[in-house]
């Protein structure tokens, strides 16, 4: 039931987004991760985590690292939860730092000198999220992730997408609800 109610508020986001809807309403933000980690008890802490980092993002512009931190918390558990009961995939994790390195080689010239060791630590958390999904079988979700963080430090730091607001919303609750509904 409660996973129902989390795609619903899901769908009610994005559909916001969409629209440009600002302001409170959109503090509805976080609980979709938050809903699914009462519904998923092993994947609690990691959804906990991104839903801490959703309600620091509502405010992006002054608490972005907060949120950047969150999420590299939740990713960081991601590969401690999902790594102690599937190992790592070497090759994997491999892919998921050449993919890594060759999005922070075409963001860094727009990436603030204070910011690119927390970016290059999350790039390298994401690639650890690839390593240990592929032998777990979470590569969608963790891939929908990829796409997700792409798109928004592209927007972030380079040159914003059409809709990429919406696009970053879409597959970021792809990525929620593939890694958080219980298995």
């Amino acid at each position: 039931m409660l996973h129902w109610l989390a795609a619903g508020i899901a769908l009610a986001y994005v559909g916001l987004v969409a629209f440009g809807v600002r302001g409170r309403v959109r503090g509805i933000k976080p609980l979709p991760a938050l809903l699914l980690a009462v519904a998923n008890p092993p994947m609690a802490p990691v959804l906990v985590a991104w839903a801490t980092g959703d309600a620091f993002l509502l405010d992006k512009d002054r608490f972005f690292l907060h949120g950047l931190g969150a999420f590299l918390v939740g990713h960081i558990l991601f590969i401690g939860v999902v790594g102690a009961s599937s190992g790592v995939s070497l090759p994997a994790l491999g892919v998921g730092l050449a993919v890594a390195g060759g999005v922070l080689s075409a963001l860094w010239g727009g990436l603030r000198p204070k910011l690119r060791a927390p970016v290059s630590l999350y790039a390298v958390a994401l690639a650890g999220m690839l390593g240990v999904a592929v032998p777990a079988g979470d590569l969608p979700g963790v891939l929908f992730l990829l796409i997700s963080d792409t798109i928004l430090a592209w927007n972030r730091f380079r040159t914003p997408l059409p809709r990429g607001d919406l696009l970053v919303m879409c597959t970021y609750y792809g990525a929620v609800f593939l890694i958080g509904l219980p298995k």
